[in-house]
């Protein structure tokens, strides 16, 4: 698959899953309102729980492009989200080039990533745990046959 195999029921990352397991790690460095709560990448997509801690307000930017304003306040979920899959697309296509693959580069007509995320919002001790036991979990409930657990 796209990031590595399940095998025994654990992830074995191939080169673009550890480009990809990179960023996300580097992304808690640079970001100081970001905190991991529990992370897994699975053959094509990731789960992760991501807690934001962004006691200071910042004010909205808005971004203009053409008829359309863009709204990412910064410091926020989307605009992580945002930078991490920049920052994986523009990660591998530099693998690509260096690596002499003959694999297509990622852009609009070939998207490494779908264009929405799912969030959810964790509201308390025990709805945490559950999602993090099903975050743990997936890579030994993988089912090739079911794409997306």
């Amino acid at each position: 698959m796209l990031f590595g195999d399940i095998r025994e029921g654990k992830m074995v990352l191939n080169e673009m899953g550890q480009i990809v397991q990179n960023e996300f790690f580097k992304s808690f460095e640079i970001r100081e309102e970001l905190f991991l709560g529990a992370f897994v990448l699975m053959p094509d997509h990731l789960h992760a729980v991501i807690i934001l801690d962004n006691m200071k307000k910042v004010p909205e930017i808005q971004h203009h492009t053409g008829d359309k304003t863009l709204h990412r306040p910064p410091k926020s979920i989307s605009s992580f989200v945002a930078g991490f899959k920049s920052a994986t697309v523009q990660s591998i296509d530099d693998w690509i080039d260096t690596s002499g693959s003959s694999m297509k580069k990622f852009n609009q007509n070939n998207p490494l990533w779908q264009a929405n995320y799912h969030d959810h919002i964790i509201r308390n001790e025990n709805e945490y745990r559950a999602i993090v036991e099903y975050i743990d979990q997936n890579p030994a409930k993988w089912d090739a046959n079911n794409v997306h657990q």
